[in-house]
């Protein structure tokens, strides 16, 4: 048996990355999406901070909440997206996986610092999301370099084209 087939498969610390692949969406769907709904749900709320004119009027807000909730939406299809290539054994999936660590790491902070100008408690120095940008960069300080060069990806997943030789 030689390495690549000592190595091909979805063993060692790709159950890791499995392990995240399935936590994520559904972290994201428990934490962020019940927010989403209250404000949608609760009687007058979207009325209060999206009226011109009223009280509680916040401009832009609507367009950062929608904004806010397509992203959100968009990394839980990612994440099952991704979960497809990684049992397909694609040799998409350590670039896509890569682009939607990165994307992560990116928005968090991004949408904190927008987040901020509608409401102070949504800052970068709010510990929660403190929490949740060192999460996400330690996150791709580990998983982006072992997408990188280890040797069980390149087997598993191929490089540079399709493994299905």
């Amino acid at each position: 048996m030689n390495e690549k087939d000592r190595l091909n498969g979805l063993k060692g610390w790709l159950l890791l990355v499995m392990v995240g692949l399935f936590i994520s969406p559904l972290r994201i769907i428990y934490e962020v999406f019940p927010a989403y709904y209250s404000f949608f749900m609760t009687e007058g709320v979207f009325e209060y901070v999206t009226t011109p004119g009223a009280e509680g009027y916040l401009p832009y807000f609507l367009t950062f909440l929608v904004s806010e909730m397509l992203f959100n939406t968009l990394l839980v299809l990612a994440y099952a997206y991704l979960l497809y290539l990684f049992f397909t054994k694609s040799y998409l999936f350590p670039q896509l996986f890569i682009v939607v660590i990165f994307a992560s790491v990116i928005f968090i902070p991004l949408d904190a610092w927008l987040g901020s100008f509608f409401d102070s408690s949504i800052s970068i120095d709010n510990p929660e999301i403190k929490k949740e940008m060192i999460g996400s960069l330690i996150s791709a300080c580990i998983w982006v370099p072992y997408m990188v060069v280890s040797k069980r990806v390149r087997a598993t997943f191929g490089v540079g084209g399709s493994n299905k030789d």
